[in-house]
């Protein structure tokens, strides 16, 4: 086993850099992520379209804090229907319903939670991409233009996911095989984020807007079209 990732903030440096697939480099140079301040702490604000059950969109708003040295984030969102928060702390995952904020309406946690949460946590440095620099990160190619990151959690997980980038040197789509809850039991699919769009945050290029789908046998489930509209580095 390999050793536990020790508690730092995360900072994109020549030497942090060293050994990166070029791909890698690239993106971090072309987006400006290299450089700056380390980052500890991140705050973001969401708004989008959340698709319930395949069947209805409602408009959905979001706030999400991600402490970087603990490999923890909490994700509270709100629709006119329900609310919910969506969490990896402490290593667990867990994602809570309440109708109209008030009632529960169940609890999704165990093994499979904290393994989809810890991707999560992972895909998710297009917002904080100065983590791709972080030591507990494996970057390796895995095709032309796609590398593997595997993320060795501090709570002693270790998830994957791949990244897809295009000829301009920015992320175009992150792939990955991930646990879905489907009538109180869970089936691993194809998971995808896509349709990246780019704007400055912080001197920094990030996708501010996404789509995120499950890519069923049958057909795509597109479930959140989100648009990042504020994001804090601390």
């Amino acid at each position: 086993m390999g050793q536990k990732p020790q508690k730092q903030p995360v900072q994109c440096t020549p030497e942090s850099m060293n050994g990166l697939p070029q791909s890698v480099r690239n993106y971090l140079h072309h987006t400006n992520a290299t450089g700056g301040q380390p980052v500890r702490q991140v705050y973001l604000e969401q708004k989008g379209m959340f698709n319930i059950n395949g069947k209805k969109w409602v408009h959905m708003k979001a706030r999400q804090w991600v402490d970087l040295e603990k490999h923890e984030f909490t994700w509270k969102a709100k629709t006119s229907i329900f609310r919910v928060t969506d969490q990896y702390v402490g290593g667990k995952g867990k994602l809570t319903p309440r109708l109209f904020g008030l009632f529960k309406l169940g609890e999704a946690t165990g093994p499979e939670m904290d393994e989809g949460e810890a991707q999560r946590f992972l895909t998710e440095l297009i917002w904080y991409p100065a983590f791709a620099c972080s030591p507990s990160i494996a970057w390796e190619e895995a095709g032309e233009n796609t590398c593997r990151a595997t993320l060795a959690d501090r709570h002693g997980l270790r998830v994957t996911a791949l990244f897809h980038f295009n000829d301009q040197f920015l992320l175009e789509r992150i792939t990955a095989k991930r646990y879905r809850e489907v009538s109180g039991k869970f089936e691993l699919n194809e998971w995808e984020i896509s349709h990246l769009e780019y704007k400055s945050f912080n001197g920094i290029l990030i996708p501010y807007k996404a789509h995120v789908i499950w890519k069923l046998p049958k057909k795509d489930l597109c479930y959140y079209k989100l648009e990042v509209t504020k994001l804090e580095y601390a």
